[in-house]
């Protein structure tokens, strides 16, 4: 009896137009939003390799122009001089570190769109905090608020809607075409019909995606073979998001309502998880946990500044009594104002920090309630499994910022104390100068997202048998 309603279901689904024009848009939908992911990450490569490849020229630049200058060919003063540490230590020296991205890092671009995946390691920047900072360059605010056509959106946004079409009127069909009191005198119980007729789309759904993403990415150059583990994984969370759902399209054909009402109340549950529990937690994990703005920020360092400018004898015999390490003030070799731009520099990184570790702090304290509160919507949990698998999630670019903090303070420090030395560089410096890169971790397991999303099948589950004696 089973293998005949598997049979005839079949048989509906292919001779059935609009299901196969819905599949074949899915699919050109699903290659658009790889080709897309694969472009931009195609971007991010080429600005990289500009990075590199202009970085080395100064470097070779800088390294010629001491040369010179040794040899006496090149003529300098104090303002002009390349062996100062204010030139190496800025931009001439400074270097890039840059988060490189993987081969699947185009499934989700996740918060590339909002986070560098690149900064200047430079004497010249007053603090990189980049939590705050970010990057120099402007972007569109339109592009930041719609985000970015990747697989992730597709495969959270729009494949429920797939499913929805695809399963809305599994049951209630049956009513209208005057086939269902057949169906009732069938030796199978109408919900077991119903859960084989939605395991058969299930099926389909799972190997249409399965077969797609596996060509599609092999069309645009990802190895199957050397990324097979990532894969597995991805196909693993999808499966138990398109479980999710086809699941709560049973529930849903359960209550014997039409194929219209059946329609509205899978599209009011997509709107409820896709959108509105999303956009509160936001909203709530805001506001119990406000952040400090970039331009609170700004702010404060503009008017610790401007103190400092106003009083600048004051603010630096204070400094310099509370750090009798450094001895007296003086600059021979360099321009005054370098040795005393480096100060200020240090003294607004010092009054700074009570700031930035505020902001760090109400930042995670952001994500952890996000975090706890995620197991409300399936969405969420495949988004960050998404986001995880392509190394672009929140906790990758702090990940990364932290340690390009940590490298710029290094490198700040280093040239902080040569410049109140007033020592000039020779050509054998600057090659020992430390440079600095960043690994990225890769992570392939995302099981513990999927059994998640399960979870939250299993709930579905549980209202499934419990509507069942009321079919």
């Amino acid at each position: 009896m089973v293998r005949h309603i598997i049979y005839f279901e079949w048989k509906n689904i292919i001779r059935n137009k609009a299901i196969i024009w819905l599949v074949f848009t899915f699919l050109l939908i699903l290659g658009l939003s790889i080709y897309n992911g694969t472009s931009n990450i195609n971007y991010q490569l080429e600005n990289i390799k500009k990075c590199k490849q202009d970085e080395q020229q100064r470097f070779e630049n800088l390294l010629a122009d001491i040369k010179k200058v040794e040899s006496g060919e090149l003529k300098v003063n104090a303002y002009t001089n390349p062996k100062t540490p204010y030139m190496v230590g800025g931009k001439s020296g400074g270097h890039e570190i840059i988060k490189m991205p993987h081969d699947l890092s185009f499934i989700s671009m996740g918060l590339s769109d909002y986070y560098p995946y690149h900064y200047q390691i430079s004497l010249r920047n007053q603090q990189l905090f980049s939590f705050l900072m970010g990057d120099d360059r402007m972007e569109n605010p339109v592009n930041q608020l719609n985000s970015n056509f990747d697989l992730a959106f597709v495969l959270i946004w729009l494949l429920p809607l797939f499913i929805i079409a695809f399963s809305y009127n599994v049951l209630s069909s049956e009513k209208e075409q005057g086939t269902f009191k057949l169906l009732k005198a069938q030796p199978v119980s109408i919900t077991r019909i119903l859960i084989i007729k939605i395991l058969l789309r299930f099926v389909i759904i799972i190997g249409i995606i399965a077969i797609s993403i596996c060509l599609f990415f092999s069309l645009f150059g990802v190895s199957i073979v050397d990324n097979i583990t990532a894969i597995i994984n991805l196909l693993s969370a999808i499966s138990a998001y398109v479980l999710f759902w086809f699941m709560l399209s049973i529930l849903v054909n359960l209550f014997n309502k039409n194929s219209s009402i059946n329609a509205g109340i899978l599209f009011t549950s997509w709107l409820l998880i896709i959108l509105i529990i999303p956009t509160l937690l936001n909203l709530v994990a805001n506001y119990k946990y406000p952040v400090s703005t970039r331009i609170e920020y700004i702010s404060f360092v503009r008017d610790a500044t401007c103190e400092i400018d106003n009083n600048p004898d004051k603010v630096l015999d204070k400094y310099f009594s509370e750090h009798p390490e450094l001895g007296t003030r003086k600059s021979e070799n360099m321009p005054f104002w370098v040795y005393t731009v480096a100060l200020k520099n240090k003294i607004v990184e010092e009054v700074s920090d009570s700031l930035i570790m505020k902001y760090k702090s109400q930042l995670n304290n952001q994500i952890e309630f996000i975090s706890y509160w995620k197991y409300f919507s399936p969405a969420i949990i495949l988004q960050q499994a998404l986001d995880k698998l392509s190394g672009n999630s929140t906790n990758d670019f702090l990940k990364f910022q932290a340690k390009a903090d940590e490298y710029n303070y290094k490198w700040r420090r280093c040239f902080f104390q040569k410049i109140l030395k007033d020592e000039l560089l020779s050509k054998d410096d600057v090659l020992d100068l430390p440079r600095y890169s960043y690994e990225y971790e890769k992570e392939n397991s995302i099981v513990t997202h999927s059994l998640f999303i399960l979870a939250c099948c299993v709930v579905v589950g549980g209202l499934i048998f419990l509507r069942k004696k009321f079919v």
